[in-house]
């Protein structure tokens, strides 16, 4: 049987040359008499159609006077014409009128209608054409003619082509074949040399060797040129793999790893010089057998030795595991091994490679790092206990000691007052601008108890965490805030807020904080200009507080939120200096945030958060 694949190189070009040359000759040879073929018969069809018409028109005027013998002389012309089989005419009624036979004998045939709104319809079979059409005198039917044509003429012509594309086709072989051999000369022998350069360096893994090169820069050049590019990289890169093959070997003679392999059919462990000293062993000493092996592992690690094989081998394909081993001397090491499992064609595992090194030390220092965070980590918990308990107290202090202030800031305030009315006439103006400071001084006092209590009751209270629309805390606030700046010209920005779960009470106490402070500072503003909307920075929803005011220097911003810490004189802007300390300790029991951008004399923005980021969620968690 021919088989081209076992065929050489020069043989398969010359099939491929006479099998591509036959191929193109068969399609332009179809292609040719499909035109011809075609171009033909439509002329038939047309010629056919013509004599239809020119015997219809002679026809008309024997249909109209109703003499036969006239149409009958003039279908006997059809003689002339030897293609013609039979032709006959019929009345407007389908009955015969006249017909003519090529062999002057038969009947004619049944007339086949014609569909309406045709005037002529033609049909054709393998061996005849025929074509019938209407007979029309001042577009009124008078008549039919249908005629019949043989196909002989077409055959002759099928027979022509075939006999001359097969004559063609085989002169065409002929000269593809003679130079398809000449050409091949100057192609095959080039690759026949590289096949057997392929060869040499194959079979003696001779890098150095290179194929003869062609002139000229076809194809095959390239080739050739390529090949023994190929062949100088590999030289390269074979020289590279033993100097780094060497270098592996004295990294892992430094760092105490060593390699092994498992014939698993054959139960044969091959070892590295470096393994044996790593079980205490001389090299040399160890028998090769993996049973063996598994003997010199501690008696509690077989089996999780044999667990992680057979792992290895029906799930993952990793071999990884840890086992102890006894020295000569007694010492207790820990061994970690890794490895890869090699499989043949069907999937079944033939072959297991890996490296082992030993891990006692590092062992130790992990226990030595667990114990000392263990420490750590109860000093830590102990001393978050003390701060809180301290924390505590200094609140509960706070808060007593100012509770306790309240009734001696009364009493001064009576007396005053009272030292005021009764003897105010009596006193010189000097005392009397005494009094009024000390008024004014306990007053302030007296705001300064109240947000110092507000402040520690902020830290003892427990959140009450609900959805709440943040515009109905807004407006809340606004109707209080408004008390304190009736009579000024102040624009309220306010944009559409979230729904929040928050404390509402608490972030009331925010917003009131926030307004307050923007009223108090745009106090110079004509028109003052605050607003209140939300805002998304890296996904997180975060509500700002932003008005037109005289603003403050970003220098000393990380002071702003201090208790007691203040921006700007007390004579030019009243205050305690503990709302907005209040504000960010609201906003951190709720996990949020809260910071504060200005531009002095331009205004200031303070942003807070009542949640904290996604990603810090998503890490609790």
């Amino acid at each position: 049987m021919f088989k081209i694949g076992a065929r050489s190189i020069k043989q398969k070009l010359t099939w491929m040359n006479m099998l591509v040359s036959s191929c193109a000759l068969i399609v332009a040879s179809a292609a040719f008499a499909t035109y011809e073929l075609t171009t033909f018969q439509q002329t038939m069809s047309r010629n056919l159609s013509i004599q239809a018409q020119i015997v219809g028109s002679n026809c008309a005027s024997a249909l109209l006077f109703g003499d036969p013998n006239a149409a009958q002389r003039t279908l006997s012309a059809l003689q002339a014409a030897p293609h013609i089989l039979s032709a006959a005419i019929y009345t407007p009624a389908g009955a015969l009128f006249a017909v003519y036979w090529r062999d002057r004998a038969g009947e004619a045939l049944p007339l086949p209608p014609i569909p309406a709104g045709q005037k002529e319809m033609y049909w054709r079979t393998d061996r005849e054409m025929a074509l019938v059409r209407s007979i029309e005198f001042q577009d009124k039917l008078i008549g039919t003619v249908y005629i019949r044509s043989d196909m002989h003429e077409l055959n002759y012509r099928l027979t022509r082509y075939a006999g001359a594309v097969t004559a063609v086709l085989l002169l065409s072989l002929l000269v593809a074949f003679v130079f398809s051999s000449v050409i091949q000369r100057t192609t095959v022998r080039p690759i026949v040399a590289l096949a057997e350069t392929a060869r040499i360096v194959t079979r003696e893994k001779k890098y150095s060797i290179r194929a003869p090169v062609t002139a000229g820069r076809d194809e095959i050049a390239v080739l050739i040129e390529a090949f023994n590019e190929m062949l100088s990289q590999i030289q390269e890169r074979d020289t590279a793999l033993q100097q780094a093959h060497e270098r592996l070997n004295l990294a892992l003679k430094s760092s105490g790893v060593g390699t092994w392999s498992w014939d698993i059919d054959a139960g044969a462990l091959t070892w590295d010089d470096y393994m044996a000293p790593l079980f205490g062993l001389e090299p040399g000493a160890f028998s090769g057998k993996y049973e063996d092996f598994r003997k010199l592992l501690q008696p509690a690690d077989r089996d999780c030795l044999g667990r992680a094989v057979a792992d290895a081998d029906t799930v993952s394909g990793s071999y990884n595991t840890e086992f102890r081993i006894k020295h000569k001397d007694d010492s207790l090491h820990v061994i970690s091994a890794r490895g890869k499992v090699h499989r043949d064609e069907s999937g079944r595992p033939v072959r297991m490679t890996g490296v082992c090194w030993d891990i006692t030390e590092r062992q130790r220092a992990e226990e030595q790092i667990r114990e000392l965070n263990q420490t750590l980590e109860r000093r830590v918990a102990d001393r978050t206990s003390e701060l809180e308990a301290a924390n505590k107290e200094l609140e509960a202090f706070t808060y007593s000691v100012a509770h306790d202030l309240r009734a001696p800031l009364r009493h001064i305030q009576g007396f005053s007052a009272a030292l005021t009315e009764d003897f105010g006439p009596r006193l010189e103006p000097g005392a009397i601008e005494h009094l009024t400071r000390i008024v004014e001084s306990t007053r302030h006092m007296g705001c300064l108890i109240d947000d110092l209590l507000s402040l520690a009751h902020v830290g003892r209270q427990e959140l009450r965490l609900q959805a709440t629309g943040l515009n109905s805390i807004v407006k809340e606030v606004l109707r209080d805030v408004a008390n304190e700046t009736q009579g000024r010209n102040i624009e309220w920005r306010i944009a559409d807020l979230p729904f929040v779960d928050c404390d509402p009470g608490l972030v009331k106490q925010v917003f009131y904080n926030l307004f307050a402070n923007a009223a108090k500072y745009t106090r110079p503003r004509n028109p003052a200009i605050i607003e209140a909307a939300h805002t998304s920075l890296n996904g997180q929803s975060v509500i700002f507080v932003k008005d037109n005011g005289v603003g403050f220097n970003m220098k000393y911003a990380s002071k702003l939120f201090g208790v007691f810490q203040r921006m700007h004189r007390r004579e030019d802007f009243e205050g305690t200096g503990v709302g907005l300390a209040t504000a960010q300790r609201i906003v951190h029991k709720h996990g949020g945030r809260i910071w504060a951008e200005a531009e002095l004399d331009k205004g200031a923005t303070f942003f807070f958060s009542l949640a904290p980021p996604e990603a810090a969620v998503e890490e609790k968690q």
